[in-house]
């Protein structure tokens, strides 16, 4: 059995550029929550599904996560941080991965529904 994640055929592959976007997307979080992958978004939302459903689920898995971190005292911000990471070498991948929950939110809705996470 592999880690590997299966992603469904129909989906647009991600080009060199909106990969490198995508990765960029989750280092802007990192340094400055969701303010960095919200302004990608609104900016590239239109010119690539790809770089906006990554920009989206950045978006609000930090807003919600700047939130927890406050009420934890900066312990949930560890957990941010492991997550970004992980999610930024995904979008590097080019794998539409989906986070529990938030990627549903993220999904672009002219690619149907969202796999099963």
């Amino acid at each position: 059995m592999t880690n590997e994640t299966t992603q469904p055929t129909n989906l647009p592959e991600a080009t060199a550029d909106e990969r490198t976007m995508g990765m960029v997307v989750w280092l802007l979080a990192i340094f400055t929550a969701f303010i960095g992958p919200m302004i990608i978004y609104f900016i590239k939302k239109d010119q690539s599904k790809f770089i906006g459903f990554h920009a989206g689920q950045a978006m609000f898995l930090n807003l919600i996560g700047l939130v927890l971190a406050i009420i934890t005292c900066g312990l949930f911000g560890i957990v941010l941080l492991v997550v970004d990471i992980i999610w930024l070498i995904k979008a590097n991948k080019g794998e539409w991965a989906l986070l529990p929950v938030i990627g549903n939110w993220a999904w672009p809705k002219e690619l149907g529904e969202p796999p099963s996470a």
